[in-house]
C-alpha cells in the first residue's frame, strides 16, 4: 500500500477500490464522520457500537469482524498491533470523501457565499485561528450538513435560506465535543448580519437531523449527535466502579431502623461517589480521543466536558 503522502494521486486505485465495496461497506465508510474519527485511535468496542447498535444497523455483531478486516485488506481501516484499537487511514479518508457527493454540485452560490464568509470570518477570531485541524474539520462538517439539509429549503425565498446557512454554521459550531459554544446573539454580531435567526431555527435543524438540543446557562447550547456509544461506555464504567467499592452487607439480623437509614444513607452516599467518578473517568476518556486539538485549558479542566455529560447521560 503506498504512503499516506501519496493517497491524493491514486484517483484509478481509489475507483477501483470503491468498486470491490459492497453496500453495507459503502455506508460503514460514510458513518465515519470527519470531526470524530479522522486522525485518531478508535476503540474496538465503540466502532462496533456505531455499526452494530446504532439508529441505522448495518451488521449483526456476529459479522462484525469479518467486515472490518475486509476494510483493512482494502486499507480503508488500520488494526494497531498489540491493541484492540483501529484507525480510519488517510486513504480511507480519500475513499469517504470519494462516496460522498459533492457539495458544489449541491448547493446553490448564493447559499456557498454566504458560507464562504462565515468560514472567512471565523478564521480571523482567536478561537480556531491558531488552530488548522479543528478549522478544518468543522469547515468540512459545515459543507457536509448544509449539502444534506439543503432539499427543505430548495423552494424558500433567499431570506429564509440566509437565514438556515448561517444557523447551520452556527449549530456546527456548538457541538457536544466543543469547547467554545456561542451564543445566536453574539454569533450575529460577529457576522453583523441583518437577517436574525432565532432558537426556531436551531429546533428545525436539530428535527431534521434528529440531534438532541441542550440548553446551558447564559444563552449557551450545544447539540448531540447519537452518543449512544458513550452512554454504553458510562454504564460499563458505573459496573467497574460498584465492584471496585467496598462489599460489606448493608442489613444484619442486629440492625435496628435507625441502623438500617444510617446505612442505606451511606450507601446512596457511596452510590453518588461512584457515579461522579464515573462521569470523571468517561471525560477524560473524552479528552484523551477527543482533546488532540483543544487548547490547555480545556485539557487541563474538564468540568465543562462533565456538565455537558449529565446532560446527555441522564
Amino acid at each position: 500500500m503506498p504512503n499516506s503522502g501519496e493517497v491524493i494521486f491514486l484517483t484509478e486505485e481509489i475507483e477501483t477500490i470503491i468498486d470491490k465495496l459492497k453496500t453495507g461497506q459503502i455506508q460503514i465508510i460514510e458513518r465515519f464522520d470527519p470531526e470524530l474519527d479522522f486522525g485518531r485511535l478508535i476503540p474496538s468496542w465503540e466502532l462496533k457500537l456505531r455499526i452494530t447498535k446504532g439508529k441505522a444497523r448495518i451488521y449483526t455483531e456476529k459479522y462484525f469482524y469479518p467486515i472490518i478486516n475486509a476494510l483493512i485488506d482494502l486499507g480503508i481501516v488500520n488494526k494497531l498491533d498489540g491493541t484492540t484499537n483501529y484507525m480510519l487511514t488517510k486513504l480511507g479518508e480519500e475513499i469517504r470523501k470519494k462516496i460522498t457527493p459533492r457539495t458544489e454540485e449541491s448547493i446553490p452560490i448564493s447559499s456557498r457565499e454566504r458560507m464562504s464568509f462565515i468560514q472567512e470570518e471565523i478564521s480571523k477570531r482567536k478561537l480556531f485561528s491558531k488552530n488548522e485541524y479543528a478549522m478544518k474539520t468543522w469547515t468540512e462538517r459545515y459543507f457536509l450538513v448544509t449539502q444534506k439539509f439543503y432539499p427543505l429549503l430548495k423552494d424558500e425565498g433567499e431570506i429564509s435560506k440566509k437565514r438556515f446557512v448561517t444557523a447551520l454554521g452556527l449549530t456546527t459550531w456548538n457541538s457536544f465535543y466543543q469547547p467554545k459554544l456561542i451564543s445566536i446573539k453574539d454569533f450575529l454580531n460577529m457576522f453583523h448580519f441583518s437577517e436574525i435567526i432565532e432558537k426556531s431555527h436551531i429546533y428545525v435543524i436539530c428535527q431534521y437531523f434528529q440531534w438532541k438540543y441542550h440548553p446551558l446557562d447564559k444563552d449557551l447550547w450545544f447539540v448531540s449527535k447519537n452518543l449512544s456509544f458513550w452512554r454504553e461506555r458510562y454504564n460499563d464504567l458505573i459496573r467497574y466502579n460498584l465492584n471496585q467499592s467496598p462489599k460489606k452487607a448493608l442489613v444484619n439480623n442486629s440492625m435496628d431502623l435507625d441502623d438500617l437509614t444510617q446505612q442505606t444513607k451511606k450507601f446512596l452516599r457511596n452510590r453518588d461517589k461512584i457515579v461522579n467518578k464515573s462521569i470523571s473517568d468517561l471525560a477524560n476518556e473524552i479528552l484523551f480521543q477527543k482533546g488532540h486539538y483543544w487548547n490547555k485549558k480545556y485539557k487541563i479542566d474538564f468540568n465543562w466536558i462533565k456538565k455537558r455529560l449529565n446532560l446527555i447521560l441522564f
